[in-house]
């Protein structure tokens, strides 16, 4: 593309885009919902890709009779002041404060090859801006808005019929309710949700990056190594450059951020350019498109092996490989008695496994352990060919594992 800040910004290499845009630039109705601290939609470098909705003009009418008036281009939730949180129809950033959700917005998806500024990951797809912070708060990080209205922002979103929903904020401390948003999106109206893992160099559950269902997306530098900031786990699903990231900020300005804030929206325009190729996809299937073609980059990081979900998100390679994608969704542990798992014991282990993409030949389901408290009987089972979106158990041959006769007991206070 013909942006003339392209030399700036590393990741649109690092992520192989220019190939994947060649096979596809994005459909303008597939839309990425930015909840956030708002949007700069008359930036030169976002205004072209802003979703209208032509069916509710600013007029002071409820024209498309959806409960908002005039949400013409996204809409406010978050409001002029903190203290008193009013919605409103703008989800324009009024200030430095809120810088946040103007630089999200063109990672996601800046206007791309207009000569002018930077690329976006999306290209062609829109940006819907859900603003989620107050106009005058402050009281953040050097001075930043809080996000205070998020969940109500994914459920907002989702309702819109946003595909991809990115949401570069979080902390720790989940719970059902929350979780209860992200299924309703995901499920109920077939909207990813893509999400910051955090920036605490931790490996301890962020939300709403912890959620299921949830494309939880850690930090890498120019180099594929981890973020020195990024958070890192077991539920961590993809990297994506969010070091050094050139882009779009308030009052028509460019600027670099670090922050798996920065990754989370290159993460999403991506799957918005593998939901574009395919439009059948569920949202599921968008995530795991991404997931599963990801680049695996544990061998330059060893330290954090196995912890950086499957790597580094590859565009093209998300819009030209065909592969299964086997997930473990749920499991039971059973031993023939209590079910509480004690020395000595046998525990069986059933799972259920789905497969969301390419249908499979002949898939095995291996575990392994490295405590010295169980001994793996059975650790091997075979689930056999699965369908695109069937689901198979293990039933028939679970896995085995024996308690050692030594393993620690936790003690259980009397209440």
């Amino acid at each position: 593309p013909n942006d003339p800040s392209l030399g700036s910004q590393y990741y649109i290499n690092k992520i192989q885009a220019p190939a994947g845009w060649d096979i596809q630039q994005g459909d303008t109705n597939v839309v990425i919902g930015i909840v956030d601290s708002g949007t700069d939609w008359d930036h030169p470098d976002l205004a072209a890709n802003i979703k209208i909705n032509y069916a509710d003009p600013i007029n002071g009418t409820d024209d498309d009779g959806d409960g908002y008036v005039d949400n013409f281009r996204g809409w406010d939730l978050g409001g002029a002041d903190y203290n008193n949180v009013v919605a409103d129809n703008n989800p324009m950033i009024m200030g430095s404060n809120n810088n946040h959700g103007s630089h999200v917005s063109g990672d996601a998806s800046a206007v791309t090859n207009n000569g002018t500024g930077v690329a976006g990951a999306g290209f062609k797809c829109k940006i819907m801006g859900v603003k989620c912070a107050a106009d005058n708060d402050t009281r953040g990080a050097g001075g930043t808005g809080y996000i205070i209205t998020g969940y109500e922002g994914i459920k907002y979103a989702a309702d819109k019929g946003c595909a991809v929903i990115n949401c570069s904020w979080g902390g720790g401390g989940g719970g059902q309710f929350e979780q209860d948003v992200i299924t309703y999106a995901t499920i109920n109206k077939n909207s990813l949700v893509v999400c910051a893992a955090g920036n605490n160099s931790s490996s301890g559950t962020f939300y709403p990056a912890g959620y299921k269902y949830v494309l939880s997306v850690a930090s890498t530098n120019s180099s594929d190594i981890k973020s020195s900031f990024s958070n890192y786990g077991s539920s961590i699903d993809v990297c994506a450059p969010g070091s050094s990231i050139y882009s779009t900020l308030w009052n028509n300005s460019y600027a670099s951020f670090d922050g798996t804030s920065m990754a989370s929206p290159i993460a999403a325009g991506t799957c918005a350019i593998v939901k574009s190729q395919f439009p059948s996809y569920n949202a599921l299937q968008v995530g795991e498109k991404v997931r599963v073609t990801s680049d695996n980059i544990d061998g330059i990081n060893p330290t954090f092996a196995g912890k950086l979900g499957k790597g580094r998100i590859n565009m093209v390679r998300a819009l030209t490989i065909n592969s299964p994608s086997v997930r473990l969704n749920s499991y039971t542990v059973t031993d023939g008695n209590n079910n509480v798992p004690q020395p000595n014991d046998t525990l069986n282990i059933v799972g259920v496994f789905k497969n969301y993409l390419d249908a499979t030949t002949n898939v095995s389901a291996v575990i392994t352990t490295s405590s010295p408290a169980v001994t793996l009987l059975n650790g091997s089972s075979t689930l056999g060919a699965i369908p695109t979106l069937g689901t198979v158990s293990n039933s028939s041959n679970p896995f085995k594992v024996k308690v050692t006769g030594t393993a620690a007991t936790k003690a259980r206070r009397a209440m």
